[in-house]
């Protein structure tokens, strides 16, 4: 529609196009033929940058990594580009212990006042919505920096077995293996050291979501796992009070300190196995006019045969 197009037209920074639609009948065969056209203009260039922190500790973060951003001056103002920045900031915090960070807490004020079809940008971060107070203010907070306290990983969760028998939970046994908890039924089928490999994650560490990812497909790479599932739980907090914390990112400047909040999470690794053993036979046949021939290969796999993730196969 046109409104679709001028929309668009906007986001790309030409803020003073035009869009119109002609309707042409043809009453014959009772149809009719749209028309849109655009007239663009010129676009609206970045003329200045600048950054706003509502929370402060961020600033001494974000600040040192804008030499990758994606915001540069003369560039068209294109909306696509400024939300492809704060997910890029977005990503640099949650692989630095923002766990809540998101792009909400990232937005934008443009101002076209300027004339000559130019923008001044301020990018604002925010505080985190903490909640409400009893006259529906929103009460504000820093960011919090979420470090790990417990791993638990459970090598042969079964989600069926889970929710029919409630007593399954007191049968658990659990073996800790250098900060890792393996948590098992019966019988350890995968030695803790193969887990503890394929599991990036370490007690007190900073919470680091390419790490997340990293281990999820360090798990599923053993070919062991049918499926696996990694989520986090936030620790109660306790006194509301702040800890010290200095930050060291990429810069050579470590005396720089601030008081924010500190959490702790769970992190709990479910994950279901496939078949250990599987059986597997095929038949081939062939025949001639005087001659009919059957073949059959059996073939057999084993996946964890040393207890390793090791693959097995004959046949």
């Amino acid at each position: 529609s046109v409104q679709n197009l001028k929309v668009y037209m906007d986001s790309k920074g030409f803020f003073t196009s035009r869009a119109s639609c002609e309707v042409d009948t043809v009453s014959r065969r009772k149809r009719a033929i749209l028309t849109f056209r655009t007239v663009q203009g010129e676009p609206y260039r970045i003329d200045s940058i600048s950054y706003e922190f509502q929370d402060k500790f961020l600033e001494q973060i974000i600040l040192p990594d804008t030499a990758r951003t994606l915001l540069r001056t003369g560039n068209v103002f294109d909306v696509s580009v400024l939300d492809a920045e704060r997910e890029r900031i977005t990503a640099y915090l949650r692989d630095r212990g923002y766990y809540n960070f998101s792009v909400n807490n990232i937005l934008y004020r443009a101002d076209t006042l300027v004339g000559g079809n130019r923008v001044n940008l301020r990018l604002v971060v925010r505080q985190n919505l903490a909640g409400y107070d009893e006259r529906g203010r929103a009460m504000m907070e820093d960011n919090t920096i979420y470090r790990i306290d417990r791993i638990n990983i459970f090598p042969d969760f079964d989600p069926t077995t889970l929710r029919n028998d409630s007593t399954r939970l007191g049968r658990l046994d659990t073996v800790s293996y250098r900060g890792l908890n393996v948590i098992y039924e019966k019988r350890l089928n995968l030695r803790p050291s193969v887990l503890r490999y394929t599991v990036p994650l370490y007690p007190n560490s900073v919470y680091n979501a390419s790490q997340v990812s990293r281990t999820y497909s360090d798990l599923m790479a053993l070919g062991y796992f049918k499926s696996a599932k990694i989520s986090f739980d936030e620790q109660p907090r306790g006194a509301d009070t702040a800890n010290l914390i200095s930050y060291i990112g990429e810069t050579a400047d470590t005396t720089q300190f601030r008081y924010t909040r500190e959490g702790y999470l769970t992190c709990n690794i479910h994950c279901t196995p496939t078949l250990k053993q599987s059986f597997k036979v095929d038949l081939e046949g062939s025949t001639t006019s005087s001659f009919y021939g059957l073949t059959a290969t059996v073939g057999y796999q084993n996946r964890n045969i040393f207890r390793g993730a090791e693959s097995f196969d004959v046949s």
